[in-house]
């Protein structure tokens, strides 16, 4: 929990921590709609959508062993869903 630093094990999912939540911060629900709209001031980890996009570009890149203009190809930006990119961007 961030708001208080108290740690849970992991691999056992959100479970303890929305129960930590509902027991000990009673305005979670509505603390996280105003870190929502105020660009996450809970220090929630999020993933921008470019990054996410990133990964996915390189990811597929090196599993299927392809060069890395790949991405520059027209046939590729035309039909990949990703946010395009550049060679030098990866």
């Amino acid at each position: 929990c961030t708001t208080c630093d108290k740690q849970y094990k992991k691999g056992n999912g959100y479970t303890n921590l929305l129960n930590h939540l509902r027991r000990n911060h009673e305005d979670y629900e509505q603390e996280a709609l105003e870190a929502a709209r105020h660009q996450n001031p809970l220090r929630l980890h999020l993933v921008s959508t470019r990054t996410r996009d990133l990964y996915r570009w390189i990811e597929w890149i090196v599993c299927d062993h392809l060069p890395f203009t790949f991405v520059e190809r027209r046939l590729t930006q035309q039909d990949a869903a990703l946010s395009l990119v550049c060679e030098d961007n990866l």
